[in-house]
């Protein structure tokens, strides 16, 4: 296993090993960041951080933030890190590991199940052959029967809209309770799977267009990583690996499919991520040692462009003040349906399919509300199933996140 880091101009791995250097930042500026990550090996006691505040319960209005601070819970280890590489390379893995050390959350890799199951775990799917074609489900299993049917762009896009509030709400948990967090594939680099697609003909042209325009409207509204460690292996691996998984996925991940993904990752992805985040990469043919790469963490000066309060890298988790910092932290606990809304409530009418018939979705909308009572009202306020609707007026406040089942 070699450790490297992605070179901007040439787009080879060069291999180096950072040295540590601590550059003190502008007295004017909040500076979230002790310059280096520890691991469980050069920690001689537990972190112990202030009580982490009740967000999911009582989420973080603007009158909390005057008796409620929001740095003070953070410490080094308070850090966004993205895993990203190939399918079939043991990132889950990998990534639960790495939390696991560095004492940060683990967010796994988002699903389209998300979409398809009730608050109550229903399954939206088992009505398919219920209602009109246009409003059946579509997932990735389906995909890899067919990976060149009329939904494969709402797909990506649900997927895409997926990582995006799972990020939301990974950005949530760090602001309320200083805990870094750990992603399985992140919302920024799930045009590289939609780059892939189109050179494939999965998805057509304007589709590409239509993905691209939700997709930069998403990325204009979250926040950069600290650090991305990314996961190489020659496509001939990923093959084998996902061949022996036995999941079919080799039919639609072609060697054509695998050779742009890894285009797009190394020439587009790396060389974009890596004007604002730190890059580690690693040779993972065959799997490395974690504490190796703690280590090689450890040794990252994440204070160094401090000097320049204008360098791009790390230019997110520079504030301005502490109120900066609050007004942060209630964007993504309070406002995450507008942050959504704004990115993906405006489909690109150059493309059909995002659109369905108005008698099509009634139909829908009455098979579902026979088949699954729970999901007619808002959840707390359907009396079929049980609920006690006497003096509720409104529901009560509760932050929900994408699973809480899958998360924890």
């Amino acid at each position: 296993m070699k450790m490297a880091s992605f070179s901007l101009k040439s787009g080879f791995c060069v291999l180096r090993r950072p040295l540590s250097k601590v550059i003190y930042g502008s007295p004017n500026l909040v500076d979230l960041r002790v310059a280096h990550i520890s691991g469980k090996a050069l920690r001689t006691e537990e972190l112990v951080r202030p009580e982490p505040w009740p967000y999911m319960e009582k989420g973080y209005r603007n009158h909390h933030s005057y008796y409620d601070k929001t740095t003070k819970r953070f410490d080094e280890n308070t850090k966004v890190i993205f895993v990203e590489g190939m399918q079939g390379l043991g990132k889950s893995e990998f990534a639960k590991s790495l939390a696991d050390d560095l004492d940060m959350r683990y967010f796994p890799m988002i699903t389209t199940d998300l979409v398809y199951l009730t608050p109550n775990g229903e399954d939206l799917r088992t009505i398919d052959h219920k209602v009109p074609p246009s409003m059946r489900s579509y997932d990735e299993q389906k995909f890899l029967k067919d990976p060149k049917h009329p939904k494969a762009l709402i797909l990506q896009l649900h997927k895409l809209m997926l990582k995006t509030c799972q990020y939301f709400d990974a950005l949530a948990h760090l602001f309320n309770t200083g805990q870094g967090v750990v992603m399985d594939r992140s919302p920024y680099s799930d045009f590289v799977f939609a780059e892939a697609m189109h050179r494939c003909g999965y998805i057509s042209k304007n589709e590409l267009i239509a993905y691209n325009k939700a997709y930069n409207n998403a990325m204009g509204i979250i926040m950069k990583p600290h650090l991305v460690i990314y996961l190489d292996a020659p496509n001939h691996n990923v093959t084998e690996n996902m061949t022996k998984r036995g999941q079919g996925e080799e039919k639609v991940f072609t060697e054509k499919f695998l050779e742009v993904m890894e285009e797009k990752y190394k020439f587009k992805y790396l060389k974009e991520i890596e004007q604002h985040a730190e890059v580690l990469i690693y040779d993972w043919s065959e799997p490395g040692d974690v504490e190796v790469i703690v280590e090689d963490i450890e040794r990252i000066d994440f204070n160094k462009y401090e000097e320049d309060q204008h360098h791009p890298k790390m230019k997110n988790w520079r504030f301005k003040n502490e109120w900066d910092a609050c007004e942060r932290r209630w964007e993504f606990t309070e406002r995450k349906a507008n942050l959504v809304i704004r990115a993906f409530m405006v489909p690109d009418t150059n493309c059909p399919i995002l659109f369905v018939d108005a008698q099509d979705k009634k139909l829908y909308n009455d098979v579902v509300e026979e088949e699954f009572p729970s999901y007619r009202y808002a959840q707390g306020f359907n009396p079929d199933v049980g609920d006690s609707v006497l003096f509720k007026s409104k529901p009560k406040h509760r932050f929900i996140e994408l699973s809480k089942q899958i998360y924890y």
